[in-house]
């Protein structure tokens, strides 16, 4: 049976959320009722103010000033104060403590209260949303949307975002524009808001899928296919590549994992702004978008693409929040906003009318109703039917403070039992199943016969089309007053029985489900169960390429890692560093990334795993690689291989051996490269890491091209565009017709590199891919001797680059771009743009581009008949090109250096220049730079004689 608590002239009811002084009932706020329950429960010692903080305020900061309002608030409401203290002490300088004397009293479950005035039947009770309320005070804004729609009509595309503080009839507006838009448009409405504080990718997209392809939740997978095929067929965008992304898009086992999560992404994103673009061309669409304040960025990214398509679209897109400020992303010139303001007092007294006759309320009532409401109408329904419930003289009524207080009012004349079974209902959540509630519910009898008595006067609603008996609560604001009337440990108790009745019901697989788990768990403080499923949603959705929320996760988990035993802490916390790095460097995040693992780094060796030990290393790697500190990249690479040689993990050790030859990339040593690509190859073939195996032949080729072994970086072109087609990763693909176009350019062979370079470009999606392709063509055309169509090229890469912040690239494209203008005879431009990539280069160590850059500046000097310069530039680049073993650049430096020794005379000179070049270019068996070389000997007139020595 409950138990009443009696000290001073106080009852307390804790299980009825009720405080009784002398006999009347008092009202509490949530948090005046935590710390007087709290005080209580812990009279036995003093309760220090920090304690009391975090356990009413959880997880938010608390001034003292605060603290210590809410304690003489408490004070207040039990009869006692701060000269007195006889209920609550203040300990000076400890804390407080509740010092009364108390009687416990048990009374019967279904005895009334003194002055509760708890009906006996719930059915005597006024409904408090037993139906959907009119349609009152909105119509300037509702004629603002029909406006709007008008436009769509027109094909033109709109965006409106409606906000307004909770309560305020956002959705009540947009639900009637949409009854009243029935017959005349296709609408598709889904929330974005995440139940459980944890967002779900693509969760509002998936829904719009559902409903425009007709799935509902009672379709097999088999069903689902069957449907997403015939859509995709009466639209005319039935390719293969299509259907897979939807059944990804949905969940549906064919889904391919061969790609990667960007590339996933992408195509997501343009496949549903096609799906949508392609339905509204046969009639206009409403699309609402509920909640966007809490949306999930790859949602985000697919709103954000259709809306960059919205101008000459039949299309509506309504967005709601109940922010005060409009998201980022919506901010744009072409965005309705649509801010609901407090209702008119004409509007307010005839909500209130269908409520309560006001009609016959006093004026001082009505003024009194009108200040107290403050033209909120959920405050406005809540209170007239408190109201409807008292006589009419002021003096009769008990005023509440906010939509809050009078919600929780009506929540206590509840009778009991139905007052448990919403809060054990809240606990659950906003949504909540019949099964799970049934589950935790304590009494014997079946709770579904209360439920649908509670459906019937509005504390919840039945939600059809799900799998099993779900319902949720009429408003968030019930859910939220329900939730809190609740004392914290009971709560958490609750949520530890909810999160084992999920376990028990659902596979480790349902992200759903390990979301709910993860989130009871949490609240219940059970570390040991909340941690796995932090960590799982936070793998899947990374997979998913969600890394915003996949670290919102890691984060809650690192948050409660001190709550599991000693012992496990150190690894649970390296394990939550490692994954929160991941998702870091993926976002870019690098040095955020590099600060936390350098902070773990003494912990892995205390933990002496060699996995971990070599995962850590590796990762610390990526990062300092990313910051361009490549010395201390290779590093870790060698630590991470060092450390995994016992375990033999492939994919780790191909991925070190790969940082390893991108280290010495950037270092200028192509032979070392060349040695570790080939040691990373076959290391991530055997792992099946296509995406780094690809990157490691792509490594492979540009230390082969440098080399100048030109048939090794053409095989690896050839391999890397193979593992690209594969697994339908374009910015591979490009990666591949770029290499093959610069190998066959370098070599000599124009029109075949124009068109592998023209290939790549075609292909290209990305930016970087964009950036790259274009480029690389221009270096064709330039090799090609066609100048003209090789300076707009390369320009436009220079500045995409730029903008990209990819600087070795830029540099070197901008050291060919002054190659291109001083063929074209605009030496001024051609210094000016090579002075500026050489310093580009040289700030980003790239001692390939600075060769160019010297040999560039030699040619412009020799141009401009200043030959001590030129040939200074042209030892410079050679003495360069030397130490990079770059023994294709070196036999064309040679060349250039023999021409302008013959200007200036200096036969023995020349004669070496020329027999260096011509030895190189046989060696590397580039026939047309043979053939150069010859024609060269006769234009020097370099006899056979001259040659042998």
């Amino acid at each position: 049976m409950p138990v009443i608590y009696v000290f001073g002239q106080c009852e307390l009811d804790i299980q009825l959320y009720t405080l009784y002084r002398s006999g009347e009932g008092i009202r509490l706020s949530p948090k005046v009722f935590q710390a007087l329950v709290y005080l209580l429960e812990h009279r036995e010692r003093v309760v220090s103010k920090q304690e009391l903080a975090e356990q009413v305020w959880p997880d938010q900061f608390i001034s003292d000033a605060t603290l210590e309002s809410a304690v003489r608030e408490v004070r207040k409401v039990v009869g006692d104060n701060g000269r007195d203290q006889r209920i609550i002490r203040t300990q000076r300088g400890h804390g407080y403590r509740f010092v009364a004397e108390i009687d416990r009293r048990r009374r019967p479950a279904d005895a009334a209260l003194p002055s509760a005035n708890v009906p006996e039947a719930l059915s005597a009770l006024t409904p408090t949303f037993a139906s959907e309320p009119p349609f009152v005070g909105r119509d300037d804004e509702l004629a603002t949307l029909h406006e709007l729609w008008e436009c769509v009509e027109r094909g033109e595309g709109q965006i409106v975002h409606v906000q307004g503080a909770s309560g305020a009839g956002v959705s009540r507006l947009v639900s009637e524009f949409r009854t009243r838009l029935r017959g005349h448009a296709l609408s598709y409405l889904a929330e974005a808001g995440p139940a459980y504080g944890y967002p779900i990718p693509y969760q509002p997209i998936r829904e719009v899928a559902r409903q425009s392809t007709g799935i509902t939740a009672q379709d097999n997978p088999d069903m689902m296919r069957s449907k997403l095929q015939q859509h995709l067929d009466d639209l005319t965008l039935g390719h293969e590549a299509h259907i897979e992304s939807l059944e990804y898009l949905l969940d549906l086992s064919r889904s391919s994992q061969s790609l990667r999560p960007q590339n996933h992404h992408l195509r997501i994103v343009t496949l549903w702004r096609r799906l949508l673009l392609a339905r509204s061309t046969h009639h206009p669409l409403l699309l609402i978008i509920e909640e966007v304040d809490k949306i999930d960025t790859a949602s985000i990214a697919c709103l954000r693409a259709l809306m960059e398509a919205l101008s000459q679209a039949s299309i509506l897109l309504i967005t709601t929040s109940h922010a005060a400020t409009l998201p980022a992303w919506l901010d744009k010139p072409n965005t309705t906003f649509l801010g609901l303001a407090p209702l008119p007092p004409e509007a307010v007294l005839a909500l209130a009318q269908t409520q309560c006759p006001a009609s016959r309320w006093p004026t001082t009532v009505s003024q009194r109703f009108l200040a107290a409401t403050r033209g909120h109408p959920l405050f406005v329904l809540t209170l007239a039917r408190e109201m409807d419930q008292h006589v009419t003289a002021e003096a009769d009524f008990a005023w509440p403070s906010s939509v809050l207080e009078g919600l929780r009012l009506q929540l206590y004349r509840l009778p009991q039992e139905y007052v448990q079974l919403l809060q054990h209902a809240a606990v659950i959540g906003p949504s909540f199943s019949l099964d799970i509630l049934q589950s935790v519910w304590p009494n014997t009898d079946d709770c579904s016969s209360h439920l649908l008595e509670l459906e019937q006067v509005g504390w919840c609603q039945a939600q059809p089309g799900s799998h099993v008996d779900s319902y949720r609560f009429s408003h968030t604001l019930i859910w939220e007053v329900v939730y809190a009337s609740l004392p914290r440990s009971g709560c958490q108790q609750l949520h530890a029985a909810i999160g084992h009745a999920l376990e028990a019901r659902h596979p480790a697989s349902d992200i759903s489900a390990a979301i709910r788990m993860a989130y009871h768990y949490e609240q219940a403080q059970q570390a040991d169960k909340a941690i796995p499923y932090l960590t799982q949603y936070a793998e899947r959705v990374a997979r998913q390429y969600a890394h915003m929320e996949a670290m919102q996760a890691l984060q809650a988990a690192l948050n409660i890692v001190t709550h599991l035993p000693n012992e496990r802490q150190t690894h649970s916390r390296l394990d939550l560093v490692q994954r929160l790095c991941q998702s870091r460097l993926a976002l870019g995040h690098v040095q955020d990334a590099l600060a936390d693992l350098l902070d773990q780094q003494s912990h892995t060796q205390e933990l002496r795993e060699t996995f971990l030990t070599a995962s850590y290393a590796l990762l610390t790697g990526q990062a300092l690689s990313r910051l361009g500190h490549w010395e201390q990249a290779a590093e870790k690479a060698h630590q991470a291989l060092e450390a995994a040689s016992p375990c033999r993990d492939d994919a780790l050790m191909g991925q070190a051996y790969y940082l390893l030859a991108m280290a010495h990339d950037h270092a200028g040593q192509p032979a070392l490269g060349v040695q570790y690509s080939r040691q990373a190859v076959p290391l991530l073939e055997r792992s099946n890491e296509s995406y780094p195996l690809g990157r490691a032949y792509l490594v492979l080729g540009l230390h082969a091209l440098m080399l100048g072994d030109f048939a090794a970086a053409l095989d690896a072109a050839s391999q890397l565009r193979a593992i690209g087609e594969t697994i339908d990763e374009h910015h591979l693909q490009v990666l591949a017709h770029w290499l093959s176009g610069w190998t066959l350019a370098t070599q000599g062979d124009g029109e075949a590199a124009i068109a592998a370079c023209q290939h790549g470009l075609q292909m290209a999606q990305d930016p970087l891919s964009q950036a790259l392709a274009q480029g690389g063509l221009g270096y064709a055309y330039l090799e090609h001797a066609e100048v003209a169509e090789a300076i707009p090229r390369l320009e436009r890469a220079v500045q995409h680059l730029g903008r990209l912040a990819y600087r070795r690239f830029e540099g070197l494209y901008t050291i060919l771009a002054g190659e291109a203008y001083r063929r074209d005879g605009q030496l001024d431009t051609a210094l000016w743009l090579t002075q500026q990539g050489l310093t580009l280069v040289r700030q980003h160590s790239y001692p390939l581009g600075v060769g160019w850059a010297q040999r560039t500046l030699g040619r412009i000097a020799q141009d401009k008949g200043q030959l001590e310069e030129t040939e200074q530039y042209l030892q410079d680049a050679l003495t360069t090109f030397t130490a990079l073993q770059a023994r294709f650049e070196m036999g064309r430096t040679h060349v250039m250096c023999a021409e302008a020794a013959y200007q200036q005379g200096k036969r023995q000179i020349l004669v070496s220049h020329w027999t260096e070049a011509h030895h190189l270019f046989q060696v590397l068996q580039v026939p047309i730079y043979q053939e150069q070389t010859s024609q060269q000997a006769k234009a020097f007139e370099i006899t056979s004689f001259e040659h042998c020595f």
